[in-house]
């Protein structure tokens, strides 16, 4: 890449990070103006909800440490991906008829 197209991609990226951090201001102002009109028990649960999340992503942070050490330190070549909570799970099947375990107990016989 040419030393122009490398500053002015070095120029569009600083400005997406300046749009997205006001964008981000704009959104926390927003919340943080509306926290006068809720209720205790709104406010209680925001909180609850607030302490939460921040638990999650320090366990996430401290978790992504633990298994950076094991990678940098020769304890292990790699790391399998692990079952996340946000991937949805799929369904059990339906099937008529014997169980699938009787049908094979009874195909051994």
């Amino acid at each position: 890449m040419s030393p122009t197209k490398l500053k002015f991609a070095n120029i569009i990226d600083v400005l997406v990070v300046r749009v997205l951090n006001a964008m981000t201001q704009a959104t926390l102002i927003k919340i943080i103006s509306q926290l006068d009109v809720l209720e205790i028990e709104e406010l209680q649960k925001l909180s609850q909800a607030i302490k939460a999340r921040l638990n999650i992503v320090d366990e996430s942070d401290k978790l992504a440490g633990f298994y950076s050490a094991l990678l940098s330190s020769g304890l292990v070549s790699h790391l399998k991906p692990t079952y996340s909570q946000q991937q949805p799970r799929l369904s059990s099947i339906a099937i008529q008829g014997d169980p699938l375990s009787q049908t094979i107990i009874e195909d051994r016989r």
